[in-house]
């Protein structure tokens, strides 16, 4: 099951953000993502979105953790905050085809970012980040509860019901060690 990708709440997010930021106010943003084949789908979907009032200002798909270390130094130099899509299954380096877990991906960038980043998934903050929106886990397990109910006691075709839906439910992750870092007011 794939669920929608939430960008309007990520952007909303962002832009609430503001309000308890005690320093340089969020206006440009910058995607990171990790090259996974499947995953244009994300890189389009982040550029047709509107953003406004915020402006995207570049988008970098990657395909080894040195890549991402290097696309995360050129976002601090030309935006406000980071929006990461995948966070996960990045080889080290073109040398070493090891993959870098997604708790290291994740602390390296909260380290040495100079600028907040909001992850696309829970598992973003769940490994240290700042902040992330993403597609409810339960509705996610409800639809495919659905989904297999349909296909047991009414013998409906799996082919039939397609793998994506449009999400109506999304969660909000905070990090707080990384709110406090960043100077954001984290909620009590």
């Amino acid at each position: 099951i794939t669920m929608s990708t939430p960008y309007a709440a990520a952007r909303d997010t962002l832009i609430a953000a503001n309000g308890s930021r005690r320093t340089h106010p969020i206006q440009r943003i910058f995607h990171l993502t990790v090259d996974r084949g499947s995953y244009e789908r994300w890189e389009q979907g982040i550029q047709r979105f509107d953003w406004a009032p915020l402006q995207l200002v570049g988008s970098r798909t990657v395909a080894t953790f040195d890549d991402w270390k290097a696309a995360v130094v050129r976002a601090d130099s030309v935006s406000d905050a980071i929006v990461t899509g995948l966070h996960e299954g990045l080889r080290r380096s073109k040398a070493d085809p090891s993959l870098a877990s997604a708790h290291e991906i994740v602390q390296w960038t909260e380290t040495h970012s100079s600028i907040p980043v909001l992850g696309l998934d829970a598992s973003f903050a769940e490994n240290g980040g700042l902040v992330a929106v993403g597609p409810s886990p339960y509705e996610e397990g409800q639809v495919a509860a659905e989904f297999a109910l349909a296909i047991l006691n009414r013998h409906v075709p799996a082919a039939s019901l397609g793998t994506r839906r449009r999400s109506e439910q999304y969660v909000v992750a905070l990090g707080r060690r990384a709110m406090k870092k960043r100077h954001f007011d984290p909620p009590e």
